[in-house]
């Protein structure tokens, strides 16, 4: 026996919220209780804005981060490049640079 399932929402079985219920000592007339839940969602809303930025600004960081690593092995693989062409060009003119003259 599945409890606290809802079938609504196009027949899918989805978890049913519990209502949100303002239980106090004193009662309170249906309009306060609608601004109390009204309030209670900006409150969730607003920590969920929250966290969302942050997940964002961390997700920046991680990007920069990953950048500056691709970067400096763009830059470490073209100095070794350039120190290749430079050994090979001084080989070249040691053995004369036959292999490179035009006919």
């Amino acid at each position: 026996s599945t409890t606290n399932i809802s079938t609504k929402n196009g027949g899918r079985n989805l978890p049913s919220k519990p209502q949100m219920r303002y239980d106090p000592e004193v009662p309170m007339s249906k309009q306060e209780a609608v601004i109390w839940r009204r309030e209670k969602r900006r409150v969730r809303n607003r920590e969920s804005a929250k966290l969302s930025r942050q997940k964002t600004r961390d997700r920046i960081v991680e990007l920069e981060t990953e950048l500056n690593r691709w970067q400096t092995k763009y830059m470490e693989a073209m100095a070794r490049l350039q120190m290749l062409e430079g050994q090979q060009q001084i080989q070249e003119g040691t053995t004369g640079g036959t292999a490179s003259t035009p006919i």
